[in-house]
């Protein structure tokens, strides 16, 4: 129409050559960009190896891993193989393991063509046919949420506390126990004692205790996370996938107050997971999407904005949270969502557009 018309070219078509240029600066902005706004977390789903350190994280706030590790057969999901994909509601038949990556097979409706022309003011008439798809990576699913009728969206714990189904996923027992992690997230590598290691001996990071100079460590080199065999029993003892669980339940909640050691090594896990960017210091949005989180694992109300300004005051006397004031946050917004759990306080929150 440019042409016919005798139109200008808009700018930013003009501009394209131009941005081409800067494609080089652009590839080497990107880890900075990651690590600044986060939320991507390309690198944590593309089947990248045990050694690679990802070059997003997402949001704390973001459980659509959660979810897809939890999904099981017969489970309706919206698939969608790339972002300008329309989404399609699939049923999940069976989930497997396909050259180390997660792999399902589904099925779907799909129309084929119409039966004959529709008459004046009716609408056509379509053929269904059954579709299977197999080998479909976990990667492209999406919760059918009840609010966002053939929308794909990632799961965030806003959300994840309003749907019924969403929640009933994340309950779940996880489909493949997590492996122990330092609160980074990097896998843990067993580690022999050394010739030298009585003179200069290890200590754990978890229980603080000198590491015996014949015990077998598993370590994490890049973050001197240290985790003695004592603790490494320890943590698969605790409930619900053990201290490695990516997603906190109430009986784990309660298994990490009883036990101070690994409750300061969970409030180091969401204090990292908080600070995507790395700023060193959780302000109050960032302190919101924690207690978002908290809300949606235990199934408790979040708190409202002038009770989240109570509590970040109370941790540090102000709106910001030092990670050693986020310990005091994390460990009281745990007992406080247990103590309305036990009072018997579950909140079904009210769906967007429903009538009292």
């Amino acid at each position: 129409q440019f042409l016919l018309h005798g139109k200008q070219l808009p700018e930013e078509v003009l501009m394209q050559p131009e941005w081409l240029k800067d494609a080089a600066l652009v590839r080497t902005m990107r880890p900075l960009l990651n690590r600044w706004l986060g939320g991507f977390g390309d690198a944590l789903t593309s089947g990248a190896g045990e050694d690679s350190t990802p070059q997003a994280v997402s949001r704390i706030d973001d459980l659509t891993e959660e979810w897809r590790f939890r999904l099981q057969a017969n489970d309706l999901v919206m698939h969608r193989t790339r972002f300008i994909d329309r989404p399609r509601a699939v049923r999940i038949v069976s989930i497997g393991d396909e050259n180390g990556s997660r792999v399902a097979e589904v099925k779907f409706f799909k129309p084929s063509a119409a039966d004959g022309l529709p008459s004046a003011g009716a609408l056509p008439s379509f053929s269904w046919e059954v579709v299977h798809l197999s080998a479909v990576p976990l990667r492209q699913f999406y919760p059918l949420l009840q609010e966002e009728h053939g929308c794909a969206h990632i799961l965030r714990a806003g959300l994840a506390i309003r749907d019924d189904g969403a929640r009933a996923v994340l309950q779940r027992p996880r489909s493949v126990r997590v492996q122990p992690q330092c609160t980074k997230g990097h896998l843990l590598k067993p580690e022999e004692a050394k010739w030298f290691s009585f003179v200069q001996p290890k200590t754990c990071t978890v229980c603080r205790n000198v590491v015996g100079t014949h015990e077998v460590t598993h370590t994490c080199a890049q973050c001197d996370f240290v985790l003695c065999s004592s603790c490494r029993h320890s943590a698969a003892q605790l409930p619900c996938g053990g201290a490695f669980s990516d997603v906190l339940s109430p009986d784990l909640a309660r298994a990490f107050l009883g036990n101070e050691d690994w409750l300061t090594y969970k409030a180091q896990v969401y204090f990292v997971k908080a600070d995507h960017n790395s700023m060193g210091f959780l302000d109050k949005p960032k302190a919101r999407r924690v207690d978002n989180r908290l809300a949606a694992e235990l199934g408790v109300k979040p708190l409202g904005d002038s009770e989240l300004v109570q509590a970040l005051k109370e941790a540090s006397g102000a709106l910001e949270l030092s990670e050693s004031a986020f310990q005091h946050f994390f460990s009281s917004a745990v007992t406080r969502a247990l103590a309305r759990l036990e009072a018997g306080k579950l909140w079904r929150p009210k769906r967007r557009g429903s009538r009292r």
